[in-house]
C-alpha cells in the first residue's frame, strides 16, 4: 500500500517529465526507467505504527505495529504483530510494491492515465491472476514519489491512501499516510507513521570543505 524513498534528483526528473509529455498514451516505461536509475537507497528497514478506527459499532479504536524491509526492485513489505483477530490473515504482512515504481515492471501491467495538476496518474493491473487485485490508480508527484493510491480488490475491499514524505538521511521517505479502508462488513480509517529508518549501507556523509 504505502510508499518508497529516493533521493531527489531534480535535473533528471525534469528531463524525464519533459519526455513524458510527448509520450504516446499508455506508455509508462519512462517512469519505471527514471526510478530505477535514480539515486535511491538500495535497501533499508523501518518501523510502522498504525492507528485504526472503525466507522460503525462497536466503534473500536486500536493500534498495530510492525517492522518493514525494503530491497530496491525486489521487496517492500511490512510484517505486522498483535493484529486484531477479526482481520484474520489480511494484515499479517502487507506488500507495498504498488507504490514503488522500481517494482512495477515485475508485478504489474502499467498504463499512463494522464495528469492531475502537477502529478501524473498511472493504472496498475497485476500480472498475477491470483493476486485478487481488480485495479489500482497510483498518483506520482513530479519527483516520482507516490502521492496517493486508489485500490480495489475482488473481495470488495476498496482502499484510498494519501501520503506525506520528508527527507531522512538525504532521501525522500514516507513520514505518514492517511487511508480509508472499506472491506465487506467493515469500514475503517487508518493513520500510519513511519519511523526508525536504517540503511544498508548507511548513506555517506558529505566531504568536509577543503
Amino acid at each position: 500500500m504505502w510508499f518508497s524513498g529516493k533521493r531527489v534528483a531534480v535535473s533528471a526528473m525534469l528531463i524525464t517529465l519533459s519526455a513524458a509529455s510527448t509520450a504516446r498514451a499508455g506508455d509508462a516505461s519512462w517512469v519505471i526507467a527514471a526510478y530505477e536509475h535514480s539515486d535511491a537507497p538500495a535497501s533499508y528497514t523501518f518501523h510502522m505504527d498504525l492507528a485504526l478506527a472503525m466507522h460503525h459499532f462497536p466503534w473500536m479504536h486500536f493500534h498495530v505495529s510492525g517492522d518493514g524491509a525494503y530491497n530496491k526492485g525486489k521487496k517492500y513489505e511490512v510484517q505486522f504483530t498483535h493484529v486484531p483477530m477479526f482481520f484474520g490473515n489480511k494484515m499479517q504482512k502487507v506488500d507495498l510494491s504498488m507504490i514503488d515504481p522500481s517494482m512495477w515492471e515485475q508485478r504489474y501491467h502499467v498504463d499512463l492515465v494522464g495528469k492531475d495538476g502537477d502529478a501524473t496518474v498511472f493504472s496498475l493491473h497485476s500480472l498475477d491472476p491470483q493476486s485478487g487485485l481488480v485495479s489500482a490508480l497510483v498518483t506520482l508527484n513530479p519527483d516520482c514519489t507516490t502521492r496517493a493510491i486508489d485500490v480495489k480488490y475482488n473481495d470488495g475491499t476498496h482502499i484510498t491512501l494519501n501520503l506525506t514524505a520528508n527527507q531522512t538521511a538525504g532521501y525522500v521517505l514516507p513520514s505518514n499516510g492517511n487511508a480509508e479502508i472499506s472491506m465487506p462488513h467493515m469500514a475503517l480509517s487508518a493513520q500510519a507513521d513511519f519511523t526508525d529508518y536504517n540503511f544498508n549501507p548507511a548513506p555517506s556523509s558529505p566531504s568536509p570543505p577543503q
